[in-house]
């Protein structure tokens, strides 16, 4: 979404925080939809990703929020050009949407990198 796009960092936070609106709107009014699908037709869906190497002498930060129950987490990777992984991190974020744990991940990451 913001590969070769140089922003200021509040302009960035603005997109992120509208996207995250958005996708939680959709994924709220998806999910009830879906899942009354799901239950009938037990869909199964791969989703098969790959990891796009960043140009020479940049790094990529690749990061991650999920939920279960009750208990929310955030992680990542920061990674050199060649793939190799300067640092990573992971926390416990305790109860929030699942939105709030990717966006705290994406937060982590860049204060960390």
């Amino acid at each position: 979404m913001f590969e070769k796009v140089r922003l200021h960092p509040t302009e960035l936070m603005r997109l992120i925080l509208q996207q995250a609106v958005l996708s939680q709107a959709v994924y709220c009014s998806l999910t009830n939809l879906c899942l009354e699908w799901m239950v009938v037709l037990k869909i199964i869906i791969i989703t098969i990703l790959f990891w796009k190497h960043p140009l020479c002498d940049h790094f990529k930060l690749n990061c991650d929020g999920s939920k279960s129950g009750s208990i929310a987490a955030a992680g990542g990777l920061l990674r050199d050009h060649m793939g190799n992984v300067i640092l990573s991190f992971s926390t416990n974020i305790g109860n929030c949407f699942v939105i709030s744990a990717e966006l705290w991940a994406f937060l982590i990451g860049v204060k960390i990198a």
